[in-house]
């Protein structure tokens, strides 16, 4: 008879949603942002963990995303996986939980993060057990975001992206603007997380020819993002500097005439153009079938500009 699993992912203490009384939040059946289960505070699990994320979790530690089923043995193979090259079920488990973070951060950036994913099982009629930790990075926060909440509309939004999300085909510029988006949102470093953000917005909005290529994905990201006029030249000129900056920061080029406070507002700006053309895809099923192929996107980008 399989045994009952629950892989979780400690949330760190600096985030609290704004109303505890939206947990559980479900993104499926058995996907949930829920209360940290109270045995994870044993110390057969806290002895597993980094002195950081025990310390976390063993003063403030409220809050976790957590998955729950059944398995026989670590590794079991997951026949409803729906990610392509994660079969085992634990694997699986921590792939969608790490999506599910993806969709917070889109529906409003936050610090919700997790520096280690727990694998817990559970046989008939026993106490639970621990059956690995894996350490990994969490998300960074950036400015005003860094104490920012989850409020009920944004937990609701995040709930209706994350099917997409989870659903996403591979081998695309989408899937490859999200997977930059996440190794960006997890980098300690300043510099990398610029480029990052820049890789994944010209996944999206660069130009197969390669000509005019400042001009042309600053002219797509404002016809795309923005409908106003005003809006739009005003879009088309931030981008054009934080292009500007992305190919310093490309070249290794020395940035002694940005403060570390605009070289900040550069990157949080560009995250937020990001986010909104990921979330806009999400959102929108038809506008994500043009996107998933070279083609379509060039074509449907080019014919933004002929209005």
């Amino acid at each position: 008879m399989p045994d009952d699993w629950m892989t979780i992912a400690p949330i760190g203490h600096v985030w609290r949603p704004e109303n505890a009384g939206d947990l559980p939040a479900a993104f499926e059946s058995s996907v949930k942002l829920d209360w940290l289960p109270v045995w994870v505070k044993d110390e057969q699990f806290l002895n597993m963990l980094s002195w950081t994320v025990r310390d976390e979790i063993d003063s403030e530690g409220r809050y976790c995303l957590l998955a729950e089923y059944q398995a026989s043995v670590d590794g079991e193979v997951d026949p409803t996986s729906p990610f392509p090259s994660i079969t085992h079920k634990q694997g699986v488990a921590a792939e969608k939980l790490r999506h599910v973070n993806i969709a917070l951060w889109l529906a409003a950036p936050t610090a919700l993060g997790f520096r280690a994913i727990i694998d817990a099982s559970r046989p008939k009629g026993q106490d639970w057990s621990c059956r690995g930790v894996t350490s990994c990075p969490g998300v960074e926060p950036l400015g005003d975001y860094r104490l920012a909440q989850h409020d009920s509309a944004a937990l609701s939004r995040a709930k209706s992206l994350y099917p997409a999300l989870r659903d996403l085909s591979r081998d695309n510029s989408v899937w490859r603007a999200v997977r930059t988006l996440w190794s960006a949102l997890t980098s300690p470093s300043l510099e990398t997380r610029y480029i990052l953000i820049w890789i994944g917005l010209e996944s999206l909005f660069g130009p197969s020819s390669g000509q005019e290529v400042s001009f042309r994905i600053a002219q797509r990201i404002s016809l795309f993002l923005r409908d106003d006029r005003v809006d739009r030249a005003e879009c088309f000129k931030a981008v054009r500097s934080a292009y500007t900056m992305r190919s310093k920061v490309v070249h290794g080029r020395a940035l002694k005439k940005i403060s570390p406070e605009k070289a900040e507002d550069q990157a949080i700006n560009s995250e937020a153009y990001l986010r909104e053309a990921i979330t806009k895809l999400l959102e929108e099923p038809s506008l994500l079938v043009e996107f998933t192929d070279e083609k379509c996107r060039d074509a449907y980008l080019d014919g933004l500009a002929l209005g």
